[in-house]
């Protein structure tokens, strides 16, 4: 149960910092 939360975690993590990048990109 902890791996497929973690990996969960994970990916959501990157599609945060890649949307907030794009953003920070974006607003620059």
């Amino acid at each position: 149960m902890e791996i497929p939360f973690l990996t969960g975690m994970a990916t959501g993590a990157s599609l945060i910092i890649a949307i907030g990048a794009q953003n920070a990109f974006v607003l620059t």
